[in-house]
């Protein structure tokens, strides 16, 4: 069989019959296989995909320049016609706008057997490959079709300049992004994983709003008008270009309550009415922004230097957006209901756009990433029409729909985030692993084991018990602002390339220490500032973080005295429930000399501590990922924590003590471990001690946001070969297609399949050492007749 993607709005189906009659088969069973499309990888490995879509798969492999976005791929690429042909309009699959001269991309099948029969699953294959030609050459019509707004591939440029690679085109939206906008650990992520990113050869966009005006944005000059909230909505794009990074900032009245870090509400517990309604606003301005804002000023910094490397690049993939937690999570949904679902709702009103940019939406991919899964976004379920979703179609629906166990309804934004993304992303493996438990998930372990679902209200995790979309990758921490050989705040700078000299002094005039001089000066500069009795040998327990019941702070509390009563010392820092504010002013009331507590945040306060302690308590009964503990292990402070989440996944043995349940008795004995280490090493001047030795492994681990963005871009590289959620939902008539060609062969595949099962049944009974076993060969017969039934079960 062979097939044809045409620009007519025809299809077309020859398949071959048995008897002179057409048999019926249902579409939905064909639906598992038409809907699996292969990558295209999987398309340059697989030898047997016909002529038409391998010459176009070769074309984008071999040459970097088809990959740009925007280059059409070679009209060379068609294939012969011959046998039964099944024709499908390419307006029907992906309703992308296809020129009058439109290449033909086809599709041949391998040569059938003898007996005309061809194995259903290879048929639908075919159907899959045609599929793949689609995506693969979707960006070609970007200026409206036609030779006329072609561009010429860059091979022909490359007599006078090289095309450069320029990797994946990386879109962050959030809500936060240091150092503009920041109320916790979401501003830190934004403000350096895009960085790290690009310094690996992307090119990264970074979208958030403008609460304030800031001084170091500039007006881009460029706007986006769309519909939102039953209105035409107007914003603006200031843009700031720093270290490779283009910090593009949305300007909206809507978003402008959020200066001074009342970002969510005007006081802590008080959230704006309308913040459904922002950050909606925020999610279609961040898409809108890569056809309203020029790819040269927008991945580039702009300017005549930003238009040359425009001139001269292309990219790997298309776009891939970085949606983070419920503020952001409409981008997905967004994408695949106005942008992909209907194609030409933005393709053909988009035809001036340069370098393909609105094709390059239609096959953009989405990755959530869920920081912290405690907020989700809870909207009142009439606010759905304010979307701008296709009432029509009710798909999309159901992937904002959050049912309450009392039997209410709302919205939940994260949810649909997740049912409509590629890939979603948690702060630590094991945190991944988690959530996708009854006992730790808070409501949303169907959801994340159900990742790209498309807001199926099925649960399909329990096919494999985790989700293989659902990934865990832990956060870095910023090494030039934690580095205890150039820290600002701390009395005396160390760093454990010193060891064997001891000292070394620098051109400036100052001085960095080895590890256990220049901690030690350290403590006793803390030991005084805090009123603690300096004693060098005492080993300093500290503690910094928010006081609530989700950090153990009441564990730590009751552990307390036997830490003191053992000789150690504890400072904590931090501030939260009123109830754990008393009992740490009450800790140091008891514990005079020996226990200090510091309520509040200070940020100098939080350096000294993890340059000065010897051991860091994070008793957290649950931690998605935690940084306090990668700040520690880059000073050789070496924690003792509750192995949980991103704690489980940092604190091995080799660095630390990880312990459990999250009890006191489990910390006092891990405390007790950590002491005695410590006091062992105490007068040891031998650098192979046991204490030694992991401060050594501690602060010589890679602790930067280098590997945590090597993870990243292997997982977007490998979402963006792969079309998008909404795209790979097969077309009807793709289905109808797939399943007509195949009806010829279904009933002898099928019959010839329950052939060898029941071979094999009888093989293995034969084997089997039961004469009950034995039995089966004779009772085959009626247990087959029960497998249609059995199939049909609910639970099936």
């Amino acid at each position: 069989m062979r097939t044809t993607f045409a620009p007519s709005g025809t299809v077309r189906t020859r398949a071959a019959t048995r008897g002179g009659r057409v048999a019926s088969v249902s579409v939905g069973a064909a639906q598992n296989r038409a809907c699996r499309v292969p990558t295209l990888a999987a398309a340059r490995r697989n030898p047997r995909i016909g002529g038409g879509i391998t010459d176009l798969a070769r074309s984008h492999a071999v040459s970097p320049a088809h990959r740009r976005v925007g280059v059409p791929p070679s009209r060379s690429s068609r294939g012969k016609i011959n046998r039964g042909t099944t024709v499908i309009s390419r307006d029907a699959v992906s309703e992308a706008p296809v020129g009058e001269e439109a290449t033909e991309a086809t599709v041949e099948a391998e040569t059938p057997p003898k007996k005309n029969n061809v194995v259903v699953h290879r048929v639908l294959d075919r159907a899959e490959d045609a599929v793949l030609g689609l995506f693969t050459s979707v960006g070609r019509d970007a200026s409206g079709g036609g030779d006329e707004g072609e561009e010429k591939v860059p091979q022909e440029l490359d007599r006078q300049t090289k095309a450069v690679n320029e990797g994946m085109p990386i879109v962050f939206v959030t809500a936060e992004v240091s150092p503009w906008s920041k109320t916790g650990g979401l501003g830190d992520v934004c403000g350096a994983l895009p960085a790290a990113l690009a310094a690996r050869g992307n090119r990264v966009v970074v979208v958030a709003p403008m609460y304030e005006r800031y001084g170091d944005a500039h007006d881009t000059g460029h706007h986006s008008t769309f519909h939102l909230n039953h209105g035409d909505q107007h914003v603006r794009y200031f843009a700031r270009y720093k270290d490779d990074v283009t910090y593009l900032f949305v300007a909206h009245p809507a978003l402008e309550r959020g200066g001074g870090g009342r970002i969510y509400g005007g006081s802590p517990g008080n959230p704006y009415h309308d913040n459904d309604f922002r950050f909606a606003l925020l999610s279609m301005a961040a898409i809108e922004s890569l056809l309203a804002v020029p790819w040269e000023d927008l991945f580039f910094g702009g300017g005549d230097a930003g238009a040359e490397r425009m001139k001269r690049a292309y990219f790997e993939t298309a776009p891939v957006f970085v949606a983070n937690d419920w503020h952001a999570a409409l981008v997905p949904l967004f994408l695949a209901a106005r942008y992909q679902a209907n194609a030409e709702w933005t393709l053909k009103p988009r035809k001036a756009c340069s370098d393909g940019a609105a094709a390059s939406i239609a096959r953009a991919s989405c990755v959530t990433i869920v920081h912290n899964l405690f907020h989700l976004g809870i909207v009142a379920p009439d606010r759905y029409r304010s979307l701008g979703l296709p009432e029509e179609n009710t798909e999309w629906f159901p992937a904002l729909r959050w049912r309450w166990r009392d039997g209410g309804e709302s919205m939940n934004f994260l949810k649909a985030g997740l049912a409509t993304s590629s890939a979603a992303v948690l702060v630590s493996p094991s945190y991944a692993n988690e959530v996708q438990t009854n006992e730790l998930g808070c409501g949303m372990d169907k959801v994340l084991r159900s990742v790209g679902n498309f807001g199926s209200d099925v649960d399909l995790g329990f096919l494999n018990g985790m989700s293989g979309k659902l990934r865990g990758i832990v956060n870095g921490i910023d090494v030039d602002e934690w580095n205890p050989a150039t820290d600002p705040h701390i009395p005396a700078h160390f760093d454990v390339g010193t060891s064997e000299k001891g000292v070394v002094e620098r051109s400036d005039g100052s001085t960095v220490w080895d590890v256990a001089r220049g901690k030690a000066a350290c403590k006793a500069a803390l030991q005084r500032e805090l009123g603690l009795e300096v004693d060098p040998k005492a080993p300093l327990v500290g503690f910094i973080g928010r006081l609530d019941y989700q950090k153990g702070v009441d564990v730590l509390l009751d552990v307390v005295p036997h830490i003191v009563h053992n000789g150690g010392q504890v400072v904590m820092l931090g501030s939260g429930d009123p109830g754990l504010e008393h009992g740490m002013r009450m800790m140091e009331q008891n514990h005079r000399g020996r226990a200090v507590g510091w309520v509040g945040f200070s940020v100098p306060m939080s350096h000294k501590i993890t340059a000065a302690a010897d051991i860091l308590a994070m008793p957290s009964r649950f931690e998605p990922c935690g940084l306090n503990q990668l700040y520690a292990l880059r000073y050789g402070t070496l924690p003792v924590a509750h192995a949980t989440g991103g704690l489980r996944d940092t604190v091995r043995g080799r660095v630390g003590w990880p312990f459990a349940p999250c009890e006191p008795g489990a910390l006092r004995r891990a405390m007790d471990r950590a002491m005695e280490t410590y006091k062992a090493s105490e007068g040891n001047t031998r650098l192979d001690s046991r204490w030694r030795r992991k401060q050594e492994r501690a602060m010589t681990s890679d602790l930067s946001w280098n590997v945590a963005a090597e993870k990243y871009e292997k997982l977007m590289g490998k979402i963006a070969l792969d079309p998008p959620p909404a795209l790979r939902r097969p077309a009807p008539e793709l289905l109808e297609a797939a399943a007509s060609a195949a009806v010829a062969e279904e009933e002898e595949g099928q019959w010839r399949q329950s052939e060898k099962r029941a071979e094999r049944l009888r093989r293995r009974a034969a084997k089997a050492p039961c004469d009950d076993t034995r039995r089966l060969d004779n009772d085959l017969p009626a247990w087959m007749s029960m497998l249609p039934k059995f199939l049909q079960h609910p639970l099936m």
